[in-house]
């Protein structure tokens, strides 16, 4: 395997970032279709302006289990 390197997928497209983590660790996140009802749609959906404070606290809690699955094998720079 060979390192992969990134800016910050997860700002720039979440299909982005799912196939980086696919790479790194196959399968963790299932299949595409699986991340996108777990994980992506709930998180755009939290995004809107228009989202509800329930959608976006859904949305705060599925980025959250993403770092934390992430956070296992992901090594982030920070300043």
């Amino acid at each position: 395997r060979e390192p992969t390197a990134s800016g910050t997928p997860i700002q720039n497209s979440l299909e982005e970032f799912f196939t980086l983590v696919s790479l790194a660790n196959p399968g963790v996140f299932g299949a595409l279709h699986e991340f996108r009802k777990k994980f992506a749609n709930p998180i755009l959906r939290g995004r809107e302006p228009t989202a509800s404070p329930e959608e976006r606290a859904k949305a705060e809690e599925m980025l959250s289990e993403v770092s934390h699955v992430t956070d296992k094998f992901i090594l982030r720079r920070t300043n």
